[in-house]
């Protein structure tokens, strides 16, 4: 081993093996709530493929597929699938024993995984007084819940 390599090993900032660095508590808070809300949302997902595939599905996705490459219209598709266009984002609930509907509901939870975890967050760091960081995860928060509700939109 050269010098300047046993200089480096004896530095204070070299990692040292035995002291690991540890990960602030809010990402593993954050972390553990999205991952298992996911998670679960995952599970329903799969569910959901599952009963498509064994034929109890709401739409022919073949048929669906092809009119969109032919250029039809989104209105004349949810006609010809025997469901009127949705009035909103959820539209899938009255569906529900459909596999269209509970891969649709599996969808849903995984995007509200990020709201719940980052309201966790939110308040974790309001009680620790640690306002940056809860002014940070309120303003991503608002962001998602005015894109979630249609508030706000990209066009």
């Amino acid at each position: 081993m050269t010098r300047k390599m046993e200089e480096i090993k004896k530095s204070p900032t070299f990692y040292d093996s035995k002291e690991k660095p540890h990960p602030p508590y809010e990402g593993i808070l954050y972390g553990e709530i999205t991952f298992w809300i996911a998670l679960f949302g995952m599970a329903i997902c799969i569910l959901g493929l599952c009963m498509s595939i064994s034929g109890y599905d709401l739409l022919n996705t073949k048929t669906m597929v092809n009119e969109l490459w032919a250029g039809k219209d989104i209105k004349t598709i949810w006609e010809q699938g025997n469901i009127n266009k949705p009035d909103n984002g959820y539209w899938f609930i009255k569906y529900l024993p459909k596999g269209d509907a509970v891969i649709e509901l599996g969808i849903t939870i995984i995007s509200l995984a990020a709201i719940i975890g980052m309201t966790t967050l939110s308040v974790y760091n309001l009680k620790k007084k640690n306002w940056i960081y809860f002014l940070m995860a309120t303003i991503v928060l608002l962001i998602m819940l005015s894109t979630m509700t249609g508030a706000l939109r990209v066009r």
